[in-house]
């Protein structure tokens, strides 16, 4: 028989507690406890925030805590206020408690996030209990749901060890390396998790010397990992709805800097794109016959723009 479970974070004013239920043929089952104290005597929203997400991530790293989970806020921190309104019909009622919100809530109401429940009614008044939350205090307690989120995902993300041989032969790269090529194998496995934009760079291409040697041995590491991503992503049908951007900062010269390497250039430079409807094969630009400037080019708003128009589409990474 098959179980439930869930997690729940309690953001309480002076503890953060995590709670770990299991729920088969209807019981709830309480299987684990964590609960981590904050320091008293704060004041202010973000002092209380700052302490509680640092609370959360020592219960995180702690007891390994993993998978989804529902976040509680802090009553202290949620305004409640109980009306009392004519009892009439549905979209009356909302525009008159929307006219007590303005005067029951503290705040400009484009600075919260409120809402009402219908408590009881005794058919001429009735009893709404409002509430709101500051938009600033809930964006805070989302962003640290996504972290938790996050830092319980990563372990099983980077854990390569049930990828097919013959994929890890494809990339040529051993898990944990850090090469260019098992990062591109770690963004085909974010991308297989719903990130919606990942950003890959190679940490060495900057020949001012010994471009012969560096540029072979630099292009085998890209060109390689490249081509295994785009494979990888269209074996699994993947790459219609998946955009790559492989792009430099700029250009090299081509003529020699000190004999044997090659400068910096902003006269032309080389940007590719594979997948999400760009069709392949097809060169847009030119440079002069020397190689140094481009005489038909593509501007730097268009390639984004494009990239935009691409990523847009639906089911885009």
């Amino acid at each position: 028989m098959s179980q439930k479970k869930a997690t729940i974070v309690n953001l309480a004013a002076s503890n953060v507690s995590v709670s770990q239920f299991s729920a088969a043929a209807g019981t709830l089952v309480l299987e684990q406890f964590y609960v981590e104290e904050i320091a008293p005597g704060l004041t202010g929203d973000d002092d209380w925030l700052n302490a509680a997400i640092a609370a959360l991530a020592n219960l995180v790293n702690q007891h390994d805590l993993k998978g989804r989970v529902t976040v509680i806020a802090p009553a202290f921190l949620l305004l409640q206020k109980p009306l009392k309104v004519a009892q009439v019909e549905k979209a009356k009622q909302a525009q008159i408690v929307a006219f007590e919100a303005q005067n029951a809530i503290p705040y400009p109401l484009n600075e919260v996030i409120w809402d009402s429940q219908l408590m009881a009614s005794d058919g001429v008044e009735a009893e709404v209990l409002l509430f709101a939350l500051r938009t600033e205090v809930a964006t805070r307690i989302a962003q640290y749901e996504m972290a938790f989120k996050m830092q319980a995902s990563v372990p099983k993300l980077m854990d390569v060890s049930a990828e097919d041989p013959k994929t890890l032969a494809l990339y040529g790269c051993v898990p944990g390396d850090g090469s260019f090529a098992a990062n591109c194998l770690l963004a085909r496995r974010l991308a297989e998790r719903g990130v919606r934009f990942i950003q890959l760079y190679h940490k060495d291409w900057d020949h001012h010397g010994g471009i012969k040697d560096g540029i072979a041995l630099k292009a085998a590491e890209i060109d390689r990992a490249c081509m295994a991503l785009i494979t990888d992503l269209k074996q699994r049908g993947m790459l219609d709805d998946t955009l790559i951007v492989w792009a430099g900062e700029f250009g090299r010269t081509p003529m020699s800097q000190g004999g044997s390497g090659r400068d910096h250039h902003s006269k032309a430079m080389t940007v590719w794109m594979s997948g999400a409807g760009i069709k392949g094969g097809i060169v847009h630009g030119q440079t002069d016959e020397l190689g140094y400037a481009a005489v038909v080019g593509t501007e730097p708003c268009e390639i984004v723009a494009s990239a935009i128009a691409a990523s847009s589409r639906e089911g885009g990474t």
